[in-house]
């Protein structure tokens, strides 16, 4: 069954409201009994509540622990003068927030953006399983991006290389340091044994502060551009 099938009665007619046995928010099948921990009508403009109108359903799911809210519109029908569900009226979605980055590290590594922009967006609607897998291989882009950004005529080579062997192509004590440990927590996240009893909270704090390492380089290499422009004109 596709469906949930609850039943409501009012002046002695019976409504079915169906509803889709999926999570709003993690998408995942929700199973055939499911605890519904409120249910009624809402209050209508002056406060009072009404046997038709607005009818809800609470309950939870089980995967992702998010209250579910469906709301359904019950009404007369003019012609026979029946009550009837007209349809749901809302369905939920998470609110997710969206992740921010420098201009310089979109310069270089647009691609890491997009996996990592993914990645949060999963771990919004708690597919969390999935997310670390993903801020795995967005790490992963950024130091190769990185690594041809500094080397651009080693940029074949890089592209072919080990995550490791990439990052020992960097010159930034602190940004090898961060990879390494990113690297262990995110390859736990790729398999059915973790090593570490690390999260992948700490994994998106160790690629944080190794986007900070970056685009300081960036902007430090900027500066050195524009100081040498400035000198040139003023030597004209």
């Amino acid at each position: 069954m596709s469906e949930f099938i609850h039943l409501i009665e009012i002046s002695g007619d019976g409504i079915e409201i169906h509803f889709p046995k999926i999570c709003s928010f993690c998408n995942a099948s929700l199973p055939d009994h499911i605890e519904i921990l409120s249910k009624g009508y809402t209050r209508n403009a002056k406060g009072a509540v009404i046997e038709h109108g607005i009818y809800f359903l609470l309950f939870k799911c089980p995967y992702c622990e998010n209250l579910i809210l469906r709301l359904f519109d019950v009404r007369k029908e003019r012609e026979t003068g029946r009550f009837r569900r007209i349809g749901i009226l809302k369905k939920q979605y998470k609110k997710t927030k969206n992740v921010t980055f420098p201009e310089s590290i979109k310069a270089i590594s647009p691609r890491f953006i997009s996996v990592y922009s993914q990645s949060f967006h999963s771990e919004q609607q708690g597919l969390d399983e999935l997310s670390g897998m993903g801020y795995r291989k967005a790490l992963e882009i950024l130091v190769k991006d990185y690594a041809i950004y500094k080397f651009p005529n080693d940029s074949k080579s890089i592209m072919k290389k080990s995550f490791q062997d990439a990052l020992k192509k960097i010159d930034t004590n602190e940004i090898k340091v961060l990879g390494q440990v990113a690297t262990k927590i995110g390859n736990d996240e790729t398999h059915y044994y973790r090593k570490h009893d690390w999260k992948v909270s700490e994994l998106k704090n160790y690629i944080q502060s190794i986007v900070f390492f970056i685009s300081s380089d960036l902007n430090f290499d900027q500066a050195g551009v524009r100081l040498a422009q400035d000198h040139a004109q003023k030597s004209e």
